[in-house]
């Protein structure tokens, strides 16, 4: 059973898309320039002003850009107005300019959310069937239309596939292949961002270090099989009982650390005794007794670090352990 799910605050890296977007605009700007000249000479006047504002637009949009502030308009925008030009050209230069659709649906779907690439590709090819009819016999436009909407579904079914292994990649990459619960790397990742929350929202929040008592001995006595299958039951029977928000990772060994946000000393604590009565219930093999956990407490002040706040949850770990295990304990902070 999995119980992972993907965080809200994990976002997909826009880097290779920020790029090509950026080098995408470099070269149609490029592309652009000399057929102002060109309108010129054919006398159009109207066209080529049109495309000298869209050039300047694109060029101050990619002058903000490098220097990383917010684009003058959406991307959308900005490749809609590109689809403008090329049904100006293929409407005053003839079909062949039509072609030039393939790799700009192809930059559609490569930059937008697919979503806003299937609309932007809409409101290409419809106006752009209409001006082919001017132009062009009807096998043509419908060897035309027939071949956009094949590239469409293509495009759809490899940004679909591609997007679904990414999200798999991901869920690998923070997840614990034996319990499905968050790994370690995941957990470094988090409590960073989470002490960096806290700086700006005050908000309380704490963890819980959950260590499974005598788990050397369960091991050794009934074996590494069913000391796995006891790890798997105890974060099914965790994951089953928490709240919503809380996160539980997989620290090392049979340790566990509980995230809990918008909870202070004493709802944590509250908390954790809940966790550990849960977890009594498991009962070992072959053994007329339950699960048995000792638990630490931490809440996180302003002073600490990650590693602080995870060392404090440590010492009082090995206060439970050493006041008899099956114990929830904490440190009184002065």
């Amino acid at each position: 059973m999995t119980f992972i799910d993907i965080p809200q605050f994990i976002k997909p890296n826009k880097l290779d898309e920020n790029y090509f977007y950026t080098l995408f605009t470099c070269l149609f700007c490029c592309f652009l320039a000399p057929f102002i000249v060109f309108w010129f000479v054919k006398e159009l006047y109207l066209l080529a002003i049109i495309e000298a504002f869209l050039l300047i637009f694109l060029c101050c949009n990619l002058r903000r850009i490098s220097i990383n502030k917010s684009e003058i308009l959406p991307r959308s925008v900005v490749l809609i107005s590109i689809g403008c030009q090329l049904l100006l050209l293929t409407y005053y230069a003839g079909s062949s300019a039509s072609l030039w659709s393939y790799p700009l649906l192809a930059t559609y779907f490569f930059i937008l959310p697919i979503r806003h690439a299937n609309y932007v590709a809409i409101a290409l090819v419809l106006p752009m069937s209409y001006i082919l009819t001017f132009s062009s016999d009807s096998i043509f436009v419908l060897r035309y239309v027939s071949s956009i909407i094949a590239t469409v579904i293509i495009a759809n079914l490899i940004i679909t596939i591609n997007k679904n292994l990414q999200k798999e990649l991901l869920r690998q990459s923070i997840s614990d292949p034996l319990t499905h619960c968050y790994n370690r790397r995941h957990l470094d990742t988090t409590l960073e961002q989470t002490t960096h929350l806290y700086q700006r929202t005050q908000d309380a929040v704490s963890i819980l270090l959950i260590d499974i008592d005598h788990f050397k001995q369960i091991n050794d006595q009934l074996g590494h099989l069913v000391g796995d299958d006891i790890l798997r039951q105890m974060v099914k029977t965790i994951q089953e009982h928490r709240r919503a928000s809380d996160m539980l990772f997989r620290y090392g060994g049979e340790e566990f650390i509980l995230l809990l946000p918008e909870a202070n000393h004493k709802h944590a604590m509250l908390i954790a005794e809940k966790t550990r009565k849960f977890i009594s219930d498991i009962q070992l093999p072959t053994k007329h007794q339950g699960l048995t956990v000792s638990i630490g407490v931490s809440e996180f002040t302003p002073s600490m670090s990650a590693d602080d706040w995870i060392k404090q949850a440590d010492v009082a770990l090995y206060k439970a352990k050493n006041s008899g295990r099956n114990k929830v304990c904490s440190i009184e902070m002065n």
